[in-house]
């Protein structure tokens, strides 16, 4: 089993777990709207907001936002800065993007266990929660934690595809 056949079984069940992450991400994505929806015809119709709907919004957005990392990554959907690389050809350009591949699987993963940390740190010694509705804030650092490890992972498959890419071109 060569590193081409590793990368694409990692990267299939990797894409089924990232799947999974952008239908919690809609989902999530639903649920504010109908509460804000919900929010504003019960303040203008009955004089009766719903309590707490912006805690409630700003907690699902990090849903929303970590969830979907990873999604736009496997996608291509995130924004690329081509200045640099619709200059550059061959094996420099090989490398730099990889680099930055790397470089960004490096990042999140530094993310996603300082998430891990601020976590722990919303747990002990007391567990912390929102003011309003005392939702603990918890839960949504792990989110914010996991979903900056799927998209490194996600950064690293990259990374790896645009190597192995290159080596099966540059045999052809």
């Amino acid at each position: 089993m060569n590193l081409n056949d590793v990368i694409q079984k990692i990267d299939y069940f990797l894409n089924l777990l990232i799947k999974g992450l952008s239908f919690i991400a809609v989902a999530s994505l639903v649920i504010m709207v109908l509460i804000v929806v919900a929010n504003v015809v019960g303040r203008y119709l009955f004089s009766k907001p719903i309590i707490g709907t912006i805690e409630i919004v700003g907690l699902l957005t990090v849903i929303v936002v970590f969830c979907v990392f990873a999604f736009a990554e496997s996608q291509g959907a995130h924004i690329a800065v081509t200045i640099i690389s619709t200059k550059i050809y061959g094996v420099k350009k090989i490398i730099i993007t990889s680099l930055i591949f790397f470089l960004g699987t490096f990042f999140f993963t530094l993310m996603g266990w300082q998430g891990l940390v601020l976590m722990k740190t919303n747990l002990y010694p007391t567990i912390r929660t929102s003011s309003i509705l005392s939702i603990p804030f918890a839960p949504f650092m792990f989110v914010m934690a996991f979903g900056c490890f799927i998209f490194s992972l996600e950064l690293l498959i990259h990374g790896f595809k645009t190597i192995s890419s290159s080596k099966r071109d540059s045999k052809e």
